[in-house]
């Protein structure tokens, strides 16, 4: 999302604090705001964050379910690093999935997942002066089809051919963000680098988020893919625990390792 656009963004959400409701408790999660925040309950003030925020669940693997848009008038220093602390008690963990900063703010793009919890899209934006939070839940994946019990038959059925386990790797378009280490304070941390589409074939070919071809090879339970050519070469990918559809690759490298988050579109 460019900052002209969260820009615009504050003007109209700001503007619209007569459909707002303050200090209200979310929709989404099972927490209350802080009591400068405001829900913005206006649909028509947030039509072109609401275009933003499906990207923002795109880029996460999903589609977007039921949103909330809130408006804190002011901005405080300690508020995104409070909104994240409250999500981590409620047992969230965010991944961060694009960002922008420069001196017309700041604006991120996240996914937010928990065991036993429904995974969540969102976008942060701070101009200086305000901050805007849309989020929304996630589709979930594709739901198996129900099954009815079997009609008797005078001869037995043929047996069912085998489907993947929800935990196996499938082929098919992936969504992909790459973070990368950077040594800060002493430590190591990964910070976003890129992001595009991986696109895993059937027939074992794959193709790197930069057009590039490779090839993978499955193990037998289909829950290890290791990459060889392009940009993942040299990787495995492994499904996301508790997360269809999400597999996290690996890289390694000379100064630790590269990784990429992906989630199949």
């Amino acid at each position: 999302m460019t900052h002209r656009l969260a820009s615009t963004l504050f003007f109209m959400l700001l503007a619209s604090s007569a459909h707002a409701q303050s200090g209200p408790n979310s929709s989404l999660v099972s927490a209350q705001f802080t009591p400068d925040a405001v829900i913005v309950t206006d649909r028509t003030a947030v039509n072109e964050f609401a275009g933003a925020l499906r990207e923002a669940a795109a880029l996460a693997g999903g589609t977007c379910q039921k949103s909330e848009y809130v408006v804190w008038p002011e901005s405080r220093d300690n508020l995104a690093e409070q909104f994240q602390d409250g999500l981590g008690a409620l047992g969230y963990t965010l991944t961060l999935l694009d960002e922008t900063d420069d001196k017309d703010g700041y604006v991120a793009a996240f996914r937010l997942a928990g065991t036993g919890k429904t995974p969540l899209a969102g976008l942060w934006a701070d101009d200086g002066d305000g901050v805007v939070l849309g989020w929304c839940t996630l589709s979930a994946g594709a739901a198996a089809p129900r099954t009815s019990p079997a009609a008797p038959a005078p001869r037995p059925a043929a047996a069912p051919v085998p489907t993947p386990q929800v935990s196996a790797i499938q082929s098919g378009k992936y969504g992909c963000t790459e973070t990368q280490p950077r040594l800060v304070n002493g430590s190591w941390q990964f910070e976003f680098q890129s992001r595009g589409v991986v696109q895993l074939q059937a027939d074992g070919r794959y193709v790197d988020p930069f057009g590039v071809a490779g090839r993978y090879g499955l193990n037998a339970a289909r829950t290890v893919a290791t990459f060889s050519g392009g940009a993942l070469g040299g990787g495995t990918a492994t499904p996301i625990e508790g997360e269809v559809g999400r597999l996290r690759v690996v890289i390694p490298t000379a100064s630790g390792e590269r990784r990429w988050t992906c989630g199949r579109m």
